[in-house]
């Protein structure tokens, strides 16, 4: 509850006062729930800022930004030049008027025309300035003013202050939201952004630079689409899109991404696109209209990748990263400077893939590599037949092929448990590893909008059945018939009226029992260290709260086969790959060799942590009987596709990558 919310003063005022002190007091909500909004720090000061000109009725506003090293610069107003006289003797005076406020506390009412030297500070304006600090954490970052219009009492200008001290609290509780924000996503993109530098340097070619840079930093960026262009003569050709594994370069859409791209680097700097379209010179209008249509982005940069500058010339331009968003247009601070760091990875990279290739004669070099090795010594003519001698014996002696993976066991009937509504955790039931029974409850939840809202109908039907008694009282009173027939009407209104309340009652009891979280199976409960995971803390509806499972029945492998050799698997069987044996170990346990048989195949491919696109197998385990399995337990499986030559079966990888790269 903010302590400095307006309070309305006079018993005796009139319906228009008290609609407007309803319309401020609107106004201090709309700001409290846009403070706890997700938006950008210019939208939201320029609504607080809308909002109270409209709600003081004042002349003028301004917010302004405070920086220890810049000072207080504009961030957004609203008919400042007609309040405060454009004047750098005024500016200068009001600057330190400005800067003594808001090294203080509280909310200061500065009278017009105040103030005469530039070191004491005032107010040159005619109207009386409201100024009020945003505050976090004893340091000021920025500062609220408004110019009143003459005539206001002592009593309103008081209530004037009061509302702009709660608009500064509600400014200072964003100002430390928006922080948090800042350093939450900051740490979560920390790690990826570790690994997408490690492989972004490791590249020596551009073409697995760019793929590398549109796969890895669309994840740390966060965009729908990543695409990075190099810079050939005087355009720009497109080397890589992400979540595409090769360009038509005769496309349209290929042609007016590049025709975009060099119209957008003609500056040398970021250029950003969102909706709606600012104003834009007629070379680029003309690429964003044929391009837009095609792409259906909402959101566009086109940010330039620049080598190492010189003495005698600035950097040049080597390429540029073309970011886009399809369902947002918002590029808020976080998304920015994520773009930024990718930027200027991607940017050094690129150069060293550059310096790199233009070595001369590389390519030819590492092709000659191993050979001019083997001539070095006298053996290499032995070494030649004894490779093909090698190769002819690996053709013709079969050996088991098998297909790897990874995997962990997990007991075959489990269930994972979801939280019902929206709330906190308030009390466990249960204990890690306790066996539970069906129906059992596990979990209570509470959720205080649920509370509120069965009070809320509880109070409102009350009120209802109390104007229905009163009407029954009226009617037996013996009204006129005039009467009698709007009692009537009322009654009929209120009585529908309580029977939906009455329902609604039902639904949120209903709802209420649901916090309850039961057991939908006999078993135990497998989730680890319950009361620091859940116990007290906040969830969704739709959060995984707890995981029961059968540790008495049947266990299945749920194994990772990498996409490339998902296909040895399909076609080990002419019927289809269900029923193929598979071996396996326990990484805690590798001296017993277990057996299964593959139960399920999943039909698409999913990325699994940094290991590339993976099928899930599903294999069922044999004779668990008098086993100690442990759920989650990581296993070496191997599933066995039949007997293939021995010289496959140990350069398969390089088979099918000689067929996917060389020949293809």
């Amino acid at each position: 509850m903010l302590t400095n919310t307006p309070q309305r003063s006079g018993s005796g005022a009139g319906s228009g006062t008290a609609d407007a002190w309803d319309e401020i007091e609107r106004l201090v909500r709309e700001v409290a729930e846009l403070a706890r909004a997700d938006v950008d720090t210019l939208d939201f000061y320029q609504g607080v800022l809308d909002r109270a000109v409209r709600a003081l009725s004042a002349a003028g506003g301004v917010v302004w930004r405070i920086d220890d090293d810049a000072g207080s610069n504009i961030l957004c107003q609203i008919r400042l030049k007609d309040v405060l006289p454009s004047d750098p003797h005024n500016e200068r005076q009001h600057q330190v008027l400005l800067a003594g406020v808001c090294s203080g506390q509280d909310v200061r009412l500065v009278p017009p025309s105040s103030g005469s030297t530039t070191e004491r500070g005032g107010n040159p304006s005619d109207y009386a300035a409201l100024i009020c600090p945003v505050l976090v954490n004893d340091a000021p970052v920025a500062g609220l003013e408004l110019f009143l219009r003459p005539g206001s009492s002592p009593a309103a200008q008081q209530g004037f202050l009061q509302f702009l001290a709660a608009l500064g609290e509600l400014c200072a509780e964003f100002e430390r939201n928006r922080e948090l924000r800042l350093l939450r996503d900051r740490e979560a993109v920390w790690q990826q952004f570790e690994e997408f530098t490690q492989r972004v340097h490791t590249a020596l070619s551009t073409r697995q630079l760019a793929f590398t840079v549109v796969n890895e930093g669309r994840r740390v960026i966060q965009c729908d689409r990543l695409t990075l262009a190099t810079k050939v003569g005087e355009r720009f050709r497109l080397q890589a899109v992400s979540g595409l594994d090769a360009l038509d370069q005769r496309a349209n859409v290929v042609q007016r991404l590049e025709e975009l791209t060099r119209v957008a680097c003609a500056t040398g700097e970021p250029f950003w696109h969102t909706e709606p379209s600012p104003v834009l010179s007629p070379q680029m209008e003309t690429a964003l209209t044929n391009y837009l249509p095609a792409s259906r982005a909402r959101m566009l940069a086109v940010l330039p990748l620049k080598g190492e500058a010189t003495a005698t010339a600035p950097a040049p331009i080597l390429g540029a990263l073309i970011v886009e968003r399809f369902e947002s247009a918002r590029a808020d601070d976080a998304f920015r400077q994520r773009i930024a760091a990718v930027t200027r990875q991607t940017g050094l990279a690129l150069r060293n893939t550059h310096e790199h290739e233009s070595i001369p004669f590389v390519p030819l070099l590492r092709l000659l590599r191993v050979p001019m090795q083997a001539l070095k010594t006298r053996k290499a003519a032995l070494i030649g037949c004894g490779l093909v001698l090698l190769g002819f014996l690996a053709w013709l002696i079969p050996y088991e092929f098998e297909v790897s993976g990874q995997g962990e066991l997990q007991p075959a009937l489990r269930r994972n448990l979801f939280a019902p509504s929206d709330g906190v955790v308030d009390e466990l039931k249960v204990r890690p590893a306790q066996q539970v029974a069906k129906g059992e409850v596990l979990a209570v939840l509470q959720s205080t909008e649920l509370d509120f809202e069965l009070s809320r109908v509880l109070g409102e039907k009350l009120t209802v059945e109390k104007r229905l008694a009163s009407i029954e009282a009226a009617r037996l009173g013996g009204p006129g018939e005039t009467d009698i027939t709007k009692l009537a009407a009322e009654q009929e209104e209120l009585q529908i009226q309580r029977k939906s309340l009455l329902e609604q009652q039902e639904i949120l009891k209903k709802q209420q029992a649901e916090l309850s979280v039961r057991s939908p199976m006999a078993g135990y409960v497998l989730t680890w260290d319950l009361d620091r995971e859940l116990l007290t803390r906040p969830v969704q509806r739709g959060d995984q709260l707890l995981t029961v499972a059968s540790l008495e029945g049947d266990w299945q492998l749920e194994m990772q086969v990498p996409d490339y050799d998902i296909g040895h698997v399909l076609n080990a069987s002419k019927k289809g790959p269900i029923g193929l044996p598979v071996e396996f170990l326990l990484a805690s346990d590798p001296g017993v060799v277990y057996h299964g048989t593959v139960e399920k195949v999943a039909n698409a491919a999913e990325v699994h942590g940094n290991a590339g696109p993976a099928v899930q197998v599903v294999v069922k385990v044999k004779d668990t009987a008098g086993t100690a399995f442990r759920p989650g337990a990581k296993v070496i499986p191997k599933i066995q596709c039949g007997r293939k030559s021995i010289g496959y079966v140990w350069l398969h990888d390089v088979i099918d990558a000689v067929r996917t790269r060389l020949l293809f």
